[in-house]
């Protein structure tokens, strides 16, 4: 079976909200929560949280810069091994306003785009490998807003059959109890990094943290730009459909 692990991420700066996750098989993902948990706790963390890690609070305070890299490295590691495909989807909260009134957005929001679309884009790369294996899709049941992914999935479930098809569950999790989580957590932080320096809102150089992960793991990353925005909520719908990046 088919499982995937999502979270998402935001740079309130440049209005930046982004969802990363991984697929990989429900026994891939057995090997990994060993190895992740390995990885922990010989730096002496029980959790990754991203946030944490960037501003040394918690239990990453007072961590040498080398320090944090053997680790980033370390857990890049463990991915590699368990070679999952990572997507990230990504979006400007302008341009999503420029297309969607304040009262649409309710039933609509951002993240539930960003999460559809995510699916969407694993469901896709599954269908060209010429598998008809379903997903089970986890979210992080403590997220804000997460009631309103339940909805849009369900919205993009009753609007596209084969996206019905292809989505085996959906359930939410706390992030202590999977793994896959926190690695999700990752992958959604570089993702909302990256976008303002990829359209030229921040002028600093992409981050070295992803740009190991990207050189070592499968990744499909996606910019939701005006136009795609507009072809997945207004024509096509989810990008799963048979639709280009």
């Amino acid at each position: 079976m088919l499982r995937a692990y999502f979270d998402r991420s935001e740079v309130p700066k440049y209005g930046v909200l982004a969802v990363g996750g991984w697929l990989t098989t429900v026994e891939r993902w057995e090997r990994f929560e060993q190895n992740w948990r390995e990885v922990l706790d010989s730096f002496g963390v029980s959790h990754l949280h991203m946030t944490d890690y960037e501003s040394g609070h918690e239990e990453f305070q007072g961590w040498i810069p080398a320090k944090k890299a053997e680790f980033m490295q370390r857990l890049i590691g463990v991915l590699r091994q368990t070679d999952p495909l990572g997507v990230s989807v990504a979006l400007l909260k302008s341009d999503f306003d420029a297309l969607l009134p304040k009262d649409q957005q309710k039933e609509a929001p951002a993240y539930a785009v960003c999460a559809v679309n995510a699916i969407g884009a694993m469901m896709r790369w599954v269908k060209n490998k010429g598998s008809s294996q379903p997903i089970a899709s986890v979210f992080e049941a403590g997220d804000e807003g997460v009631g309103k992914i339940v909805d849009g999935i369900a919205k993009a479930r009753k609007r596209s059959a084969e996206f019905d098809k292809r989505l085996l569950s959906l359930s939410l999790e706390k992030k202590g109890n999977m793994w896959g989580l926190e690695a999700a957590d990752f992958l959604a932080y570089e993702a909302a990094k990256y976008l303002p320096r990829h359209v030229g809102l921040d002028p600093t150089s992409p981050r070295k943290s992803l740009l190991r992960l990207l050189q070592r793991t499968k990744h499909i990353s996606v910019h939701l730009d005006g136009e795609l925005l507009r072809r997945v909520l207004f024509r096509d719908g989810p990008l799963g459909d048979d639709q280009k990046n």
